[in-house]
This record gives C-alpha cells, sequence and structure tokens, in this order.
C-alpha cells in the first residue's frame, strides 16, 4: 500500500481530502488567518500549523477525533 506524500504546503495538505472536508479545513484556515493575521503558516509533524511568535496552533483532520 502506497503511503500519502507529505505535504510542503497547506494548500497541499488540504487539497489531500474529500471536496466535504476541504470546505471545514479552508473555513478553519480563513478563521486562524482572521484571529491571527501576522502567523506564520507552515507544515509541522506533518500537519498545518500557524507559528505565532513561539506558539503554534496545529489543524487536522483524523477519522479517530
Amino acid at each position: 500500500m502506497a503511503t500519502k506524500p507529505i505535504p510542503r504546503t497547506v494548500d497541499e495538505y488540504i487539497a489531500g481530502f474529500a471536496p466535504d472536508v476541504e470546505e471545514v479545513l479552508w473555513k478553519v484556515r480563513r478563521m486562524v488567518r482572521a484571529a491571527a493575521p501576522m502567523a506564520e503558516e507552515t507544515i509541522s509533524l506533518p500537519l498545518p500549523a500557524f507559528k505565532i511568535v513561539k506558539a503554534r496552533v496545529l489543524a487536522t483532520v483524523d477519522k479517530s477525533h
């Protein structure tokens, strides 16, 4: 079984999901950007992350959550 490639950007991460899940992730991304416009987007662990000074906000999708 082939493993999913590790995304290099938040756009790549979101694009890897079904359209209904993508829609939710785009909304979460917009909310984080609105709340913390200076946050730096990155991939960490390999999940989308927003670095705010020394804090991180991580967002993921998992059937067990």
